[in-house]
């Protein structure tokens, strides 16, 4: 665990006036993860197939 999902969560919601797909996709690319000793960040986009964006768009259409 990254500890990402409520930062996750927290991007998600605060862009849902944007429509569910623009803040899952605004979200994604807004938090980054380090990558070996920090000195590298790469967009949690990156590491998320298209399944589990859609997944995550629907979890968001539940709660707004």
């Amino acid at each position: 665990d990254a500890g990402l999902a409520r930062k996750l969560a927290i991007e998600c919601l605060s862009n849902t006036s944007k429509g569910i797909k623009n803040a899952v996709e605004i979200a994604l690319e807004s938090i980054e993860v380090s990558i070996g000793d920090g000195s590298e960040k790469i967009s949690l986009s990156k590491f998320i197939i298209s399944s589990q964006k859609q997944d995550l768009e629907d979890l968001l259409e539940d709660f707004s």
